[in-house]
């Protein structure tokens, strides 16, 4: 339990709090942490600490945020690298200190007044600095995000809303999803960059589903200069898939493994070894895909630093264009977070991961953080150069409208300082029972169903 005393209770301080101790609830503590005059305490069983508050920010809240990072960095004995930053995007927060104070003073408020590393400083920096001539390609633009909520099976990391294999409820989705994307098209010129489809595993709807899907997508959207569709699991991947995806002109693909592990693989819940995702790869290359993108896991159940080296050593050999490498979350809908699961080891993962990436010739081009992320670090994605992904980069740094199309999946829109959000239902039933309404609060964000969106 946290309580706070003599001061408003703020999101941000308690995902601080459980940033340092994750696993407060299991362990039963009351953690108190109280406010007199210019002190801040924790307390909590025989334990007790206060230190005066500073006021290196002209806002108080973020003065409290110190105080607590100080407190709990005494109490637990860790000191973040990502400091009291717990948002999702801090690259954000460099590019407003850079834009308002320079290079040299934003490393400096980063530091002192967030408390972050010089490592994670310098990574956010050098993503800045790859991103900023792509950027540049990206302003003014938009693009698109389509969900396909199907999977062979449900992993035991995955809080999305996703279903199993159905003839039928597959047929009954797709209608209402080309219902969505005729709608949308008739109502509003969008004229897309990049056209993400993800899931789920849109695979998983099979070659004939997929095909008519793509045919719908052309018919209604004018070819992007990206095309990307996640094809994560080997159980889905056969050559009619390829064929498809190959005669419709998709430029990127992502094969997903998480891990190389069988061991691993099998506790996920999937149903199939680390030498299919090998031969679904070598398949996609014999079809002549040339961007390729395999997502991995950091601090997956029982897996050591070996075992992931090891699973890096297997994709040295297959050699994608991209890697994105994440951090296991623990989220609430997720059966690992529901069957208690947490571990606190070392960072020996991070230091792998980072000597894969120099040694192989991948530079890092998007960053983002989650809540309850295995050993507070990040996600992050990393590329050949020249084969980033303009949708990753746009999406994640909010310089682009997105125009979310199927379950779940949330539209963006920027004006001015501000970004408009709509998100469709996130179960199946209420999405198809709700279509129209979807639609309609979709096109009130682009300013009515009459505005031209370029």
């Amino acid at each position: 339990m946290i309580e706070f005393k003599n001061f408003e209770y703020k999101k941000e301080y308690k995902e601080l709090i459980e940033t340092f101790i994750p696993d407060a609830g299991n362990r039963g503590l009351v953690l108190i942490f109280e406010k007199t005059d210019e002190n801040i305490s924790l307390s909590t069983g025989d334990y007790f600490n206060k230190l005066t508050l500073d006021e290196y920010f002209f806002i108080e809240s973020s003065n409290i945020k110190r105080g607590l990072y100080n407190l709990l960095k005494t109490y637990t004995g860790k000191d973040l690298k990502w400091g009291m930053l717990v948002g999702v995007n801090p690259l954000k927060l460099f590019t407003k200190l850079i834009e308002g104070y320079g290079i040299e003073e934003a490393t400096s408020i980063l530091k002192n007044g967030y408390y972050l590393s010089e490592e994670k400083i310098e990574l956010g920096f050098s993503i800045l600095k790859f991103q900023n001539p792509i950027r540049k390609t990206l302003y003014g633009k938009n693009s698109i995000y389509i969900d396909i909520p199907f999977c062979p099976s449900r992993c035991s990391y995955c809080s999305y809303s996703t279903y199993k294999i159905d003839d039928n409820l597959i047929n009954d989705y797709l209608k209402v999803l080309s219902y969505e994307i005729e709608e949308v098209s008739k109502r509003i010129k969008f004229i897309p960059q990049s056209i993400y489809i993800g899931g789920g595993t849109p695979s998983s709807i099979g070659a004939r589903n997929l095909n008519k899907l793509l045919n719908v997508v052309k018919e209604n959207f004018k070819n992007p200069e990206e095309l990307t569709v996640e094809i994560g699991r080997p159980d889905t991947i056969n050559r009619e898939i390829l064929e498809v995806l190959k005669s419709q002109k998709v430029d990127r693909i992502s094969i997903n493994p998480q891990s190389m592990k069988d061991e691993t693989i099998k506790a996920l819940g999937r149903n199939h070894s680390a030498s299919d995702i090998v031969d679904s790869f070598n398949l996609a290359r014999e079809y002549g895909f040339n961007n390729i993108n395999m997502d991995l896991i950091i601090g997956l159940p029982g897996e050591t630093g070996e075992d992931f080296f090891n699973t890096l050593e297997i994709i040295k050999k297959l050699k994608p264009e991209s890697v994105s490498i994440h951090a296991l979350a623990l989220k609430k809908g997720s059966e690992l977070t529901q069957s208690g699961y947490y571990d606190d080891s070392i960072e020996e993962f991070q230091k792998i991961r980072d000597d894969f990436i120099v040694n192989e010739g991948y530079i890092p081009y998007y960053l983002y953080r989650q809540k309850n992320m295995y050993l507070n670090i990040e996600n992050i994605g990393y590329s050949k150069p020249g084969k980033e992904s303009l949708y990753n980069i746009a999406m994640m740094e909010d310089i682009q409208n997105i125009l979310g199309l199927g379950l779940g999946s949330t539209t963006k829109v920027i004006k001015d300082d501000k970004i408009l959000r709509h998100m469709n239902y996130r179960r199946l039933k209420d999405y198809v029972e709700n279509i129209e309404k979807n639609i309609e609060d979709k096109l009130k964000l682009f300013g009515g169903s009459l505005d031209e969106i370029i």
